[in-house]
């Protein structure tokens, strides 16, 4: 038997346990909620910023807007802020909603 064949017999196995108790489902709910809902949600106002058809000098404002508004999140640490303002919009927001939903996954599991 192949390692591959096995790794997903192993797999299938623990989801059909785990998704029969409440434990499992809960946690598949969390994990759901923590990376789903964001994602939708960032997407959503992504496209309403993109439909709105913003010129060059709307974005370079929109830019620093987030440079500042990520510096003051950061405790005003602006090399944090900088580097952040370049990322990908819907890799942060997901990023930080998995964030916000960690803690409830951890009281789940502990």
């Amino acid at each position: 038997m192949s390692t591959q064949s096995e790794v997903a017999l192993t797999a299938a196995r623990e989801i059909r346990k785990n998704l029969r108790s409440a434990k499992g489902i809960a946690m598949f709910a969390i994990f759901f909620l923590g990376g789903v809902i964001p994602s939708i949600v960032q997407v959503m106002i992504e496209r309403a910023v993109r439909d709105a058809g913003f010129d060059a000098a709307a974005i370079a404002s929109q830019r620093e807007f987030r440079v500042r508004a990520l510096t003051l999140a950061h405790d005003g640490n602006s090399s944090i802020g900088e580097y952040l303002a370049d990322c990908p919009a819907t890799l942060l927001f997901l990023f930080k909603g998995t964030l916000f939903f960690l803690p409830l996954l951890v009281l789940l599991v502990g």
